[in-house]
């Protein structure tokens, strides 16, 4: 799910598995700030899932939610465009697209 957000949080589909789908097409910035905000809070998940040595401050955790509020209310207004309908399937299926891409 990492790798896929990482794409969408380019400015351009550039990726050669999703050229033929949407290739040049620019990225709403709704959608650049979901991928971030996904990519970022994984990131944030591993360390309080691992780091057993990792603490958090009440005024960090609610920044993150506030991050995630904000994502899904700019995700309202983006979310039928072409490229937003095509980020969360490829949010689930990216390992299986990039196997079946290279043949």
């Amino acid at each position: 799910m990492k790798k896929a957000s990482g794409v969408f949080s380019s400015r351009k589909l550039g990726n050669q598995l999703l050229e033929p789908a949407l290739g040049g097409t620019d990225i709403p910035e709704a959608v650049i700030a979901m991928a971030e905000t996904f990519i970022s809070l994984q990131e944030e998940r591993h360390v309080a899932d691992y780091d057993l040595a990792a603490s958090f401050r009440r005024a960090d955790v609610l920044g993150s939610i506030g991050r995630v509020e904000a994502a899904i209310e700019g995700w309202k207004g983006a979310r039928l465009h072409a490229v937003a309908r095509l980020y969360l399937p490829t949010m689930l299926h990216w390992k299986r697209m990039k196997e079946k891409h290279r043949g």
